[in-house]
Formats: structure tokens, C-alpha cells, sequence
């Protein structure tokens, strides 16, 4: 006999090809980088694919959270005191030519929103540490149109998933 379930019964994806800046440790949302869906059970999940680029100053560290409605989703649990919770996070060291540089993050994530009301799945950016500038969807210098600026484009796919 077949198994039921885990049919994919529709797919969003939306393209952020904006750029965004942080230098504070307080989550922002990134406008545009979101997608949403109603599934038609309640026993339903969504599979949560995100594809990013950030980019940083020397010695930042940047974070990320996914959030459906309002609620943190799929970020780590086990952080305390300095250590951050995140979707995403990165890091830029002391590096002469780190301006330049961009780091490429992608997750998957099996979320349960147990609603066939509308879910809306929405990145936030911070900077978790340092003094400096955390870039998405470029590097540190693209600002200031300086040679050798890279820009690229995210990613968020959201697919309901039969039960």
C-alpha cells in the first residue's frame, strides 16, 4: 500500500533582490523578503526554504530570524546570557579584504502551523555582535559603489506539504 501523505500541493517562492543594513542588535524586519500561504488542513506543514547572502564589516557579526506571523521559528534553542538564538548567523573577522567579502546561507525548515489561515513567513536582520554594519544581499562596500561591490539576490520558498 502507499503511503499518504507528503504530496506537495503548492509552492511560493518570492525573490528579495533588495539590500538591507543593520548596526543594532535589535531584530528588524527586511520588507519584501516574505512569503505567505493557507493551507487547506490544519494538519498540514510547510516546507521553509531560505537562500541568503550577507555581507559585513570587520569584526560584526550578523543574525537572522524567520518569523511566521508573529512567532520565531526554526531558530536555535540553546543560547543564554551572550550567546544568540538565530536562523542564520555569520560572522566577519579582522580580515584586510573582508569588506568585500559575502557569506552564502541557506536552511530548510519543516514548520507545523496547524491554521488554514493565512501564514506569512517573514526575515528580520541584527547585527548579534561588534560595532560595524551587517549588508544583505551585498557586500560591505557596495554602499559606497566602491570596485570589486558584489550584490545578489535571496530567497524565500515555502511549499505545503500534505499530511
Amino acid at each position: 500500500a502507499a503511503a499518504a501523505g507528503g504530496k506537495v500541493l503548492q509552492v511560493i517562492s518570492a525573490v528579495y533582490s533588495g539590500t538591507a543594513t543593520s548596526t543594532s542588535a535589535t531584530y528588524a524586519s527586511v520588507s519584501g523578503f516574505a512569503a505567505a500561504i493557507t493551507c487547506a488542513s490544519t494538519s498540514n506543514k510547510v516546507l521553509v526554504h531560505v537562500s541568503t547572502y550577507i555581507g559585513g564589516t570587520q569584526n560584526t557579526y550578523a543574525k537572522m530570524i524567520l518569523k511566521r506571523n508573529t512567532t520565531e521559528i526554526g531558530s536555535g534553542t540553546a543560547g543564554s546570557g551572550t550567546t544568540v538564538n538565530a536562523f542564520f548567523g555569520t560572522g566577519f573577522l579582522n580580515e584586510s579584504n573582508q569588506p568585500y567579502k559575502t557569506e552564502a546561507l541557506s536552511k530548510t525548515f519543516l514548520d507545523s502551523p496547524g491554521s488554514v489561515s493565512e501564514q506569512t513567513y517573514q526575515m528580520f536582520l541584527g547585527r548579534s555582535y561588534g560595532s560595524g554594519t551587517i549588508n544583505l544581499n551585498g557586500s560591505s562596500h557596495y554602499a559606497d559603489n566602491t570596485t570589486y561591490a558584489i550584490l545578489m539576490s535571496s530567497t524565500i520558498t515555502i511549499m505545503e506539504i500534505e499530511a
